[in-house]
């Protein structure tokens, strides 16, 4: 590390960095500046002999311009250009403070990094946002949303024999010198004072992991060999874990009879859909240069595209319903029996892995991915959660156990599908075995989730949009409406019942007339564009709260869209589907929806990673967080591949060819049920 090359630097030079050192001759006006950013950067009134000593050099240095003290002094932040237009985060230099070294009489001096949270008034924001022509109407939307939690970020570099306690004191008397009359809070966490030391080590918790996941690698690699050297005639173990087997299903482009092709496109240009939109929300979050721009954004209809597009997820709850109802009728129809043990059991192992191996890697590796002085509060939101709440991640009741601190975050929507799953017999069996009684149960369970997700809404006086800020998660939108699954089963109910149509009409094309196929495209278009551009209004300025329409809204909307979606796959199915049935069914789209589970899990993440571990605030703007999603979509693709073929396909693969030998997994998993959820 630099430290490191510090250290052989000044051995080599301790005679000259030891010499008596003598102030640089300034002028008049330049000894009084020296004395000002003296008084202001170095500590005064410290306890700590160590640090207080340490400061004195830093002084001595800097007052004869000593190259390390010159580098601690510019690692500290000055006063930036931009803050009326929200340029409000002074990281200072990170890295350069952190490899701070000089060799002194009273030990080495090493930089300590120190970030202090500056909150503003209400009064004060409202002061700045006027000169942007905000009006009063507006500030009072705006300051519940994107406004919310609104903090200064200043940065410092101290001594690191200077700690927490020794360096608040100090600053906080400093900077509200410097602001008289603005009437600031300043707070200093102590994990926020950050020296070499203090970034993350491998721990215990962190070599298991890498050592079970290493094993698992390795056991591909040696599997894929040795079926290589064999040319496929190996054992069905070493074919399960092998990348060379494994890699020709995950490839393969071959036409299956019945198969619903359209949804190999609908479900891989939905996840890009997501990526796009958590994209958009990392950008808007983290500290940006022109943070106040976000104001008028949000009042642009394109704005909408990304607030409105959490239904991209109720495509995904359609999807996978659809699949699961079409595939179970075949199943039962074909052997008239149900094993509802292999039924739950599958699905399990299916998914278990590769979640698995996600939960383990927040909970002990992800914090060593990166360093910086936003770390720590990214580290705690996404690692405590998995170190904790592992286990309701893997059986799949976060939404239920802990919606408030839920272990990777996109996963919500895992828990909600697999919750649906589980039930998803109450609409199905009956409709096998009865279809009388289970068109009524259809009716009824459908028309409980919409009264179910109308209550939520209305009980809790929900507003209708989804809320802009960066304390979305720890809403009592987030987690009373928007994760529980009993306000969004909605689009799973309809999709149980599509794919139950589906199949009645198999093997044969309904014949849509001209009219009917004009009609149904403009309803459908006009579905899906009114539930994106309708949430648009509730964030409009003269905008005033119905509760009534609010909650219609929330509980009907996705509905509304999950049926639009649903003649979209109807018409592509039935060869009504045009130029959008070649693109969505395209054969690309085979391999690249497969890849779709792998890209969910880890997409995230990174993203998170990418913005916390920033040293300097990005610019927010539209051609930039589209540049940059595109660049999510790409790399998280071909993550995903050798992520499926590792964690995915070996573990698939054993419970397929174990429940196969058993004699009864055909019964239950026709063609191994591979598409039965819309995310693989």
């Amino acid at each position: 590390m630099s430290g490191g090359n510090g250290v052989r630097q000044n051995e080599n030079d301790s005679e000259t960095s030891r010499k008596p050192r003598k102030p640089v001759k300034l002028t008049m006006k330049q000894g009084l500046t020296m004395n000002q950013v003296i008084a202001t950067y170095a500590l005064s009134d410290v306890k700590n002999a160590l640090c207080k000593n340490h400061t004195e050099e830093f002084k001595r240095g800097l007052r004869a311009l000593e190259p390390w003290a010159l580098q601690m002094f510019d690692s500290s932040s000055k006063v930036a250009s931009g803050i009326l237009n929200g340029n409000l985060a002074e990281y200072g230099a990170y890295k350069q403070c952190l490899n701070v070294y000089e060799d002194t009489e009273y030990g080495p001096i090493r930089g300590r990094h120190c970030s202090f949270r500056v909150t503003p008034t209400e009064k004060l924001l409202s002061i700045v946002l006027g000169f942007r022509n905000v009006s009063a109407k507006r500030f009072d939307l705006l300051k519940k949303s994107v406004m919310e939690g609104v903090k200064l970020i200043w940065s410092v570099c101290v001594p690191d024999s200077c700690h927490f306690e020794d360096v608040f004191p100090h600053f906080n008397k400093s900077i509200a010198e410097l602001t008289e009359g603005l009437d600031l809070v300043v707070t200093l966490k102590k994990e926020y004072c950050i020296s070499l030391d203090d970034e993350p080590k491998l721990d215990t918790p962190g070599y298991i992991a890498i050592f079970i996941i290493g094993l698992i690698i390795l056991t591909v690699a040696i599997s894929t060999i040795i079926d290589a050297i064999s040319e496929g005639e190996s054992s069905w173990l070493i074919n399960s874990f092998s990348a060379y087997s494994n890699g020709k299903r995950l490839f393969s482009t071959e036409a299956k009879e019945l198969e619903l092709e359209c949804l190999n496109g609908f479900r891989y240009v939905s996840i890009c859909y997501v990526v796009i939109g958590h994209r958009y929300i990392h950008n808007m979050v983290f500290p940006s240069a022109n943070s106040v721009d976000l104001v008028y954004w949000v009042q642009r209809y394109f704005s909408t595209l990304v607030m409105g597009g959490t239904v991209s997820v109720d495509t995904f709850f359609l999807i996978s319903s659809t699949l699961l109802s079409y595939h179970f009728f075949l199943t039962v129809t074909k052997t008239n029996s149900f094993n509802l043990i292999h039924f739950y059991l599958y699905r399990n192992i299916r998914i278990i892995m590769p979640l698995s191996v996600t939960t383990a890697i927040y909970a002990t590796l992800l914090h060593y991915l990166g360093s910086g002085p936003s770390w720590h509060d990214y580290a705690y939101v996404f690692q405590k959660p998995c170190q904790v709440f592992w286990w309701s991640t893997l059986i799949n009741l976060q939404s239920y156990a802990n919606p408030e601190t839920i272990c990777i975050v996109q996963v919500w929507y895992l828990t909600d599908d697999m919750i649906f799953y589980y039930l998803s017999p109450i609409i199905t069996i009956p409709l096998w075995k009865w279809p009388k009684f289970g068109y009524v149960n259809l009716v009824l369970v459908y028309i409980l989730s919409i009264v179910s997700s109308f209550w939520v809404a209305w009980s809790n006086k929900f507003d209708g949009g989804m809320p802009i800020t960066s304390r979305l998660l720890d809403t009592k939108y987030f987690h009373k409406h928007y994760v529980a699954p009993h306000a969004r089963a909605s689009p799973y109910i309809i999709g149980l019942a599509f794919g139950y149509a589906l199949f009645k009409t198999r093997g044969r094309r309904i014949r849509i007339n001209l009219v009917v196929n004009i009609l149904g495209w403009t309803l459908s278009s006009a579905a899906l564009l009114s539930v994106v551009l309708a949430a648009h209004v509730f964030h409009e300025e003269n905008y005033t709260y119905n509760r009534l329409f609010s909650s219609l809204f929330l509980s009907c909307s996705r509905s509304v869209w999950t049926f639009g979606v649903m003649w979209i796959i109807f018409c592509c199915v039935n060869g009504k589907g045009g130029p959008v049935n070649v693109f969505l069914a395209h054969p690309v789209f085979k391999v690249l929806g497969r890849t779709a589970y792998s890209v969910y899990l880890l997409h995230y993440g990174f993203q998170s990673a990418m913005s916390a571990a920033r040293k300097v605030p990005h610019y927010f703007s539209d051609f930039l967080t589209l540049y940059m999603a595109c660049s999510d979509i790409v790399l998280m693709t071909l993550l995903g591949i050798p992520f499926s073929l590792c964690f995915e396909y070996p573990f698939v693969g054993m419970a397929s060819l174990l429940m196969k030998k058993s004699g009864k997994s055909r019964k239950v998993l026709p063609e191994n049920m591979k598409e039965k959820s819309s995310i693989k």
